[in-house]
């Protein structure tokens, strides 16, 4: 009995860990046919609205300008960020403001390795990454439980 119950929480987890920390993310195309594609400019997107920062994302995305950089220049160049993900650590800037499910707040999230360099840039739908999170961390608490039970 127990050999199955961990064999289901382990097939389990793999299938919820192979998700993105991200959460619900929007492809490059997609939000090339929602903003349009004009070009980056920092001083625009620094000081313009969310619909001058949701014109130019696809544009700064494409370009890969932020990758392998310092986290510390993304708010130096692009101002204070205006989204929210996991951390106040990492730079969001809001594109699109929603507010129900069908019409759902997009922010750029700017993904940042242990050592502070930018490792990626999506667009992420804010909140949904607290939904993939919580369900991980009851995955977690499921396999520590069955692995005590199992070393009983």
């Amino acid at each position: 009995m127990h050999k199955i119950f961990v064999f289901i929480l382990l097939v389990f987890s793999l299938i919820c860990f192979s998700g993105s920390h991200l959460g619900n993310t929007l492809p490059i195309e997609e939000a090339d046919k929602k903003w349009g594609e004009k070009p980056f400019n920092i001083k625009k997107f620094k000081e313009g609205s969310i619909k001058d920062r949701s014109s130019m994302v696809v544009d700064m995305i494409k370009s890969k300008i932020y990758l392998g950089k310092d986290s510390d220049i993304i708010y130096q160049e692009l101002g204070s960020g205006s989204g929210f993900f996991i951390s106040d650590h990492i730079p969001t800037y809001l594109l699109e403001r929603g507010g129900k499910r069908e019409n759902p707040t997009w922010q750029l999230v700017f993904d940042i390795d242990s050592k502070g360099k930018i490792i990626g840039l999506y667009i992420q739908e804010n909140g949904s990454e607290l939904d993939a999170g919580l369900f991980k961390t009851f995955l977690q608490s499921l396999k520590k439980a069955a692995n005590e039970k199992l070393s009983k």
